[in-house]
């Protein structure tokens, strides 16, 4: 009832160390006063799982394909990405993985946009299929902002060779890869022109 930062600082302060999955979270639990010094400790990935994505065979497209991963709510923006699909026209193919209180929204706003030739619902998966989907994908749309104590999905699309649009210039600062494609605004508009530009490059247009 006193609010979640208030919370975490009663729980660091009985704590000897406190550990965060990312520099932002540290330094945004250090802004907000729960303890003085945060260490980073990245949640890493299954390196057994990793490996197992690896070594099946991609498989082959005409045009590139861009997945979403992630919970169906509105901190997530699954919404705004359907609207920028729209709105940017590209010649993709989307799959949205997860479920969620949205998943109902979803669905209707792809039907009344007439996206379902490219855009599908795939549901949720084991996280074995997660990494098979990232590895298959040509680029990951991230689409939180302020949202993600780590931003796990870019985090394994890297390690998985797949670049990542990134909505949120905190993640996008904490993992740092290349290549991949940086949202300039949190508009509708800016993630269209984003994804364009994404998948300008996917099929090796200039």
């Amino acid at each position: 009832a006193r609010g979640a930062w208030r919370y975490l600082a009663e729980l660091a302060a009985e704590a000897d160390a406190v550990l965060a999955p990312s520099r932002h979270f540290a330094a945004q639990l250090e802004r907000r006063g729960v303890t003085r010094l945060v260490h980073t400790v990245r949640g890493g990935v299954d390196d057994s799982l990793i490996e197992q994505a690896r070594s099946a065979k991609r498989n082959e497209r005409t045009r590139p394909l861009l997945v979403w991963l992630g919970r169906m709510s509105s901190e997530k923006r699954v919404l705004e990405f359907i609207d920028a699909v729209h709105q940017s026209d590209i010649d993709a193919d989307v799959r949205l993985y997860g479920s969620g209180l949205l998943k109902k929204q979803v669905n209707e706003r792809i039907a009344s946009f007439g996206l379902e030739d490219r855009v599908q619902v795939m549901g949720p998966v084991s996280h074995e299929a997660a990494l098979a989907a990232l590895r298959d994908a040509d680029a990951l749309v991230q689409t939180s902002i302020g949202f993600e104590t780590q931003g796990l999905t870019p985090f394994e699309a890297a390690v998985l060779g797949t670049p990542t649009v990134f909505c949120d210039p905190v993640i996008a600062d904490d993992i740092a890869v290349s290549p991949g494609w940086r949202v300039s605004s949190d508009s509708v508009e800016a993630l269209a022109s984003t994804l364009s530009e994404a998948v300008r490059e996917l099929r090796g247009a200039p």
